[in-house]
């Protein structure tokens, strides 16, 4: 591959693993509005700010593979082709987040959540942060152990959030709590999904380097 379009490439992965890292502090945020009601403001502040920024970062990936016009070689061209879904699977990451922080924003007038809830609903935010960031991870290094390790947080998240609705389903929570706490978890849940999804593009770019 000529240098000019590995160099290229490497732009593009590098725009990819800021847009990850900008989903991953947009969810941060929107999880410490969430579960912190002194910090809803300044969260969802943050929040809104990765979300631009994320858009920014998305938007000049995209301007990045219209601007290729010498005709790609097959390894480049499918590397490309790779980065399509991946750039959509965070776009989806960061409207996860701005879900979460819009749920936080409604709850500014009353407890985030019940004290016996707040451990298993921030278990599984932490689960979904840590697959983003092991995501970002593989990204940067494409390396097939750091793939593996984002599949393997991203599976805990869908557990812990099974855990989460079966504490919901167990009694003595306000409607408007469970509605909030399942979709949120939901959430966690679907953004380490997209997270996994990532990764395993990931490693299909392993395998062209």
């Amino acid at each position: 591959m000529p240098q000019a379009d590995q160099q290229q490439l490497v732009r593009l992965d590098d725009r990819l693993s800021a847009a990850i890292r900008l989903a991953h502090a947009a969810m941060r945020s929107a999880t410490a509005a969430l579960l912190g009601p002194a910090a809803v403001i300044e969260g969802a502040r943050a929040t809104d700010d990765a979300l631009h920024r994320l858009a920014a970062e998305l938007d000049a990936h995209a301007a990045a593979l219209r601007a290729g016009t010498d005709p790609p070689e097959a390894d480049d061209l499918r590397a490309v082709v790779a980065g399509v879904p991946i750039s959509t699977d965070v776009e989806s990451m960061g409207e996860l987040a701005r879900l979460v922080g819009d749920i936080a924003r409604s709850r500014w007038d009353r407890p985030p959540a019940p004290a016996r809830l707040h451990a298993a609903v921030a278990a599984t935010a932490r689960s979904c942060l840590d697959t983003i960031a092991a995501t970002a991870d593989a990204m940067e290094s494409v390396n097939p152990a750091a793939v593996a390790e984002a599949v393997r947080i991203g599976t805990q998240t869908g557990r812990l959030r099974e855990a989460l609705d079966r504490r919901l389903l167990s009694g003595g929570i306000d409607v408007r709590t469970a509605i909030d706490l399942t979709l949120v978890g939901r959430c966690y849940e679907r953004g380490a999904g997209r997270a996994v999804a990532v990764a395993r593009h990931v490693a299909f770019l392993a395998e062209l380097r």
